[in-house]
């Protein structure tokens, strides 16, 4: 079977049965609940049903809105680990979404000379984003997918636009170990775990590293014939913004500054670069500074031509480039001290507020940013429905004893060698039903944390592994996609099957790495 023909097969089925993730979470909980009054280790055994079924649905009811910790006292870290969840998704749209972010997806769109250089061309670009942070893997991978169509149509180069919309979502098979990983920043700072064993470990280099091999060249070899391609449509929605260019003389001061400052930021985190992880952290921070420097000065001079000579006060204010100079250098300028003074640590809460300032500056106004986010916080919908059920499904794990009994029995059947792998097995079944790293790790964080205790050299391995499944699966999870769906015109029905493919082969390859590293 060809790789075109595997792809309308699965794509046939996840139609027919992939139901609404919601739907998924309550069959979870349902499932969760008759599993721990029957198998839970907290119960006697001639425990009363009628007992069983109150103590499981009284811990239910008590974890919804108010997790617990083992003394009984409300848990809000979980409840604040949701509303990181929610910020993460929102800062890394606005910054996605910003004229100059559009801007180079549209030049990187034009590279395009085929069908298959596009596809594989969308997904390059899809995973190297999501690797930085998921959601710009989400965002820009719709929209390069979207200007990559745009593009060859207008070109007249024959393409298969739905196939073009899945490569733009391949990004979200890689990003549960990137640099806005969940699962590895809550085992870091919920466990200990530290990120230079997980997240910034050879074997995750590796792993992702040859992902960002594969997932192109798979995504490509994919298309159809050419018989049955199915072109960009001409009736989507209107593009992002894109910004007109500043002066030459601003463009090239511009310019010099941000080589500048790179060339300075080197300089100065030159005393304690020591090896390969810190010369590619201080090149990463010393690119970050310069487009910031770039950004600047464009801001200063492209936001002064947008006023009007009659402007209202308040209009003046929202469209003055103080407002967001000041705050953008403040926050920006802080964390960058703290890197220059060895202080950073990479975490969801200073994630989050590099991306809140730096989406604040290159969206380069604030009713602009103001939009995008509003914009972006529909997205939260699903985090915000589903993560107290999530913390239901906890409880019940927890007062049954279901977790325990999980954690033993995959201990049971593993060693030190397979235990890598049942648990990304284990993790891409689960989060077809709980579609969250997040909320993948309040589920099955503690119970992969607990079996893996057994083999305690394995346990960093194990989070990786944890984490590689629940992205490994999206590609037959539709939650995440709602916003791809929205910028590119297509139906999850239009890419399920392909991404299915990929997610086929991208799991062997997985394995194999989790096996012999």
């Amino acid at each position: 079977m060809s790789f075109s023909g595997l792809g309308r097969r699965l794509d046939r089925f996840a139609h027919r049965y992939m139901p609404d993730p919601f739907v998924l979470a309550i069959l979870l909980t349902l499932l969760v609940a008759i599993l721990g009054i029957i198998f839970g280790s907290s119960f006697e055994p001639d425990t009363h049903l009628i007992d069983r079924l109150r103590t499981t649905i009284s811990s239910w009811k008590a974890f919804i809105f108010e997790p617990k910790r083992p003394d009984g006292s409300t848990n809000k870290g979980l409840l604040y680990f949701a509303f990181q969840m929610c910020l993460m998704l929102v800062t890394g749209h606005a910054l996605a979404a910003s004229p100059p972010v559009a801007n180079v997806v549209r030049r990187i769109a034009r590279l395009a000379s085929n069908a298959r250089t596009g596809v594989s061309l969308t997904a390059l670009v899809a995973c190297t984003m999501a690797l930085l942070h998921w959601g710009l893997g989400l965002i820009v991978g719709a929209m390069i997918a979207r200007e990559v169509g745009r593009s060859l149509k207008t070109r007249n180069i024959a393409h298969h636009y739905p196939l073009i919309g899945a490569a733009g979502y391949t990004g979200l098979m890689v990003w549960g170990t990137g640099l806005s990983g969940s699962i590895p920043l809550a085992a870091a700072g919920q466990k200990g775990i530290p990120l230079e064993s997980t997240m910034l470990s050879s074997t995750n280099l590796m792993i992702a590293g040859v992902l960002l091999f594969v997932i192109p060249i798979v995504a490509g070899l994919l298309a159809p014939s050419p018989d049955e391609f199915k072109p960009f449509p001409h009736e989507l929605a209107p593009e992002f913004e894109i910004e007109t260019s500043p002066s030459r003389i601003v463009g090239w001061f511009a310019l010099g500054l941000a080589l500048a400052g790179f060339g300075t930021t080197l300089w100065a985190l030159s005393g304690y670069i020591t090896g390969t992880s810190t010369t590619i952290y201080a090149i990463v921070d010393g690119v970050i500074v310069a487009a910031v420097l770039h950004r600047i000065v464009n801001v200063a001079t492209a936001t002064q031509q947008r006023l009007p000579g009659d402007s209202t006060p308040a209009q003046y204010l929202e469209q003055h480039p103080i407002l967001v100079l000041i705050p953008v250098i403040m926050g920006l300028g802080w964390l960058q001290m703290e890197v220059l003074e060895q202080q950073f640590k990479l975490s969801f809460n200073n994630l989050n507020f590099a991306f809140l300032f730096l989406g604040l500056l290159f969206q380069g106004s604030i009713p602009r940013y103001v939009a995008a986010i509003s914009q972006g916080a529909q997205g939260c919908a699903g985090i915000i429905l589903q993560f107290p059920f999530y913390f239901g499904i906890l409880g019940i794990m927890l007062a049954t004893g279901l977790g325990s009994v999980i954690a033993s029995g995959m201990a049971s059947v593993a060693d030190a060698t397979t235990y890598p792998v049942l648990t990304y097995l284990s993790a891409g079944l689960v989060n077809l039903v709980v579609p969250s790293g997040g909320g993948q790790w309040v589920v099955q964080g503690a119970i992969v944390m607990e079996g893996a205790a057994a083999f305690p050299d394995i346990i960093p391995k194990a989070i990786l592994a944890l984490a590689f499944g629940d992205a490994w699966t999206n590609m037959l999870q539709p939650f995440w996609a709602v916003p791809l769906l929205a910028i590119t015109g297509l139906r999850a029905r239009d890419i399920i099957g392909y991404t299915g493919a990929i997610m086929l082969v991208g799991g062997a390859v997985t394995i194999t790495l989790l096996l012999v590293l």
